[in-house]
């Protein structure tokens, strides 16, 4: 899983459509209006997209 931030100024879109090209199995979840540092712009949405991986990757 990749949590990154719609407005990040170091991760761009080319990046993830890279990365999620790499690992084929991989989520990108953007949130939008954070910057490169997610959890700090907005760690509730963070912290839920990251919970929400966690109980599919569990739960099957």
């Amino acid at each position: 899983m990749l949590v990154g931030g719609g407005s990040s100024e170091i991760v761009s879109p080319e990046i993830t459509n890279e990365f999620c090209a790499l690992m084929p199995c991989a989520r990108y979840v953007d949130i939008s209006g954070a910057t490169h540092m997610v959890a700090e712009d907005d760690n509730n949405a963070c912290a839920e997209a990251v919970i929400g991986f966690l109980n599919e990757m569990t739960n099957g």
